[in-house]
């Protein structure tokens, strides 16, 4: 028959064990958020590259980044803007004499 400091030890071990088992389970926990934590900021940091890319290719369309197949040229009249964009444009610069009849007069001088 066992005796009660033996059943005492046993259950003693036994709780140590769950105890070590449980830190294990922490120490695993603690790790996964850290790993949750870096990931979340990587995310975070390529959203906003992303961001900034994607407004700075809306904004390549400016006047001063046009190709050289057809550059613009301020003698003509026309704002770069009302030049590039003709109706469409909507950012028009002073002085500009844009008007519907000078784009039609600007085209058919390139065709």
């Amino acid at each position: 028959m066992a005796t009660s400091q033996s059943l005492y030890k046993a259950d003693h071990s036994h709780l140590e064990s769950i105890m070590a088992d449980n830190q294990q389970l922490k120490d695993n926990l603690a790790a996964i958020q850290h790993q949750l934590a870096q990931l979340t900021y990587k995310i975070a940091t390529m959203e906003t590259n992303f961001s900034h890319q994607r407004s700075f290719q809306r904004r390549s369309r400016s006047c001063d980044r046009r190709s050289p197949a057809r550059q613009y040229t301020p003698t003509e009249g026309l704002c770069c803007y009302h030049f590039n964009f003709g109706a469409r444009a909507y950012k028009c610069q002073k002085p500009c004499n844009w008007s519907p009849t000078t784009t039609e007069t600007a085209q058919q001088k390139e065709n």
